[in-house]
């Protein structure tokens, strides 16, 4: 509950060289930590748009506070989005909300809102979402950037290390190895979870996205050491190179 969120913050104090501002409010604040922030090419990584997936949040605060940072990259970390769902456990926000159903509706939730009002004032190089899922035993990911499949195939190579790989159609996408491409406009415009989901958003703003899904069943040791794999990887041979 919200000591866990009191921990969660007492750990976020202690990243060093991270600037930390708050994007939320006060009641329901939102943390975003900058790292490097005179660097020109971005990457916005953000963890708990669902309260109860909450590896990508311990491997970000890990990896702020021990992973390998290229000093030309800023990093945009979000490490909790849906900071009520977070304190109750809870896949939705405190209205009931799937935060990840919200982004194509014309009143917002201030989850959403809080966001989008960041985030237009960057254009980052990747907006990579750090997800888990309950009803699935393997890995898979979603991705918009078919320039770079190669790397997203790597991820795969990766992820493989920790997890069955996905491959076959989930949540009524085509999975192949592992991996699901943007969706064609007919579906995303017609089928509600494409059509409102933060991926679409970024689609529609030009942002490249990577979504990320580890089965939440697995051991929080197991989903945090992949993604911590993933960061590094991610972070050091995306960008740049």
């Amino acid at each position: 509950g919200q000591s866990r969120f009191s921990e969660f913050e007492k750990n976020l104090s202690k990243i060093k060289d991270a600037v930390i501002s708050n994007i939320g409010a006060d009641q329901y604040p939102i943390y975003k930590a900058t790292i490097n922030p005179d660097a020109s090419s971005s990457i916005w990584l953000v963890g708990c748009i669902h309260g109860d997936e909450i590896a990508g949040t311990t491997s970000l605060l890990e990896y702020m506070k021990n992973g390998i940072i290229p000093s030309n990259l800023r990093l945009e970390i979000i490490p909790v989005l849906n900071t009520s769902g977070f304190i109750n456990s809870d896949r939705n926000n405190m209205n009931g909300i799937d935060i990840n159903r919200d982004f194509c509706n014309d009143s917002y939730q201030f989850e959403t809102e809080s966001l989008l009002n960041s985030i237009k004032q960057d254009n980052p190089f990747l907006f990579w979402t750090l997800h888990e899922d309950h009803t699935c035993d393997d890995f898979y990911c979603y991705y918009s950037d078919e320039g770079n499949l190669e790397k997203w195939k790597k991820l795969i190579q990766l992820a493989k290390q920790y997890f069955h790989i996905r491959n076959s159609e989930i949540h009524g996408d085509e999975c192949i190895h592992g991996l699901i491409c943007h969706p064609k406009e007919e579906k995303r415009l017609n089928h509600p979870k494409h059509k409102c989901s933060i991926e679409n958003k970024m689609y529609q703003m030009g942002i490249n996205y990577l979504t990320t899904e580890t089965p939440a069943k697995a051991s929080l040791s197991l989903r945090t050491l992949c993604y911590k794999k993933m960061l590094d990887y991610i972070l050091n041979h995306l960008v740049n190179h």
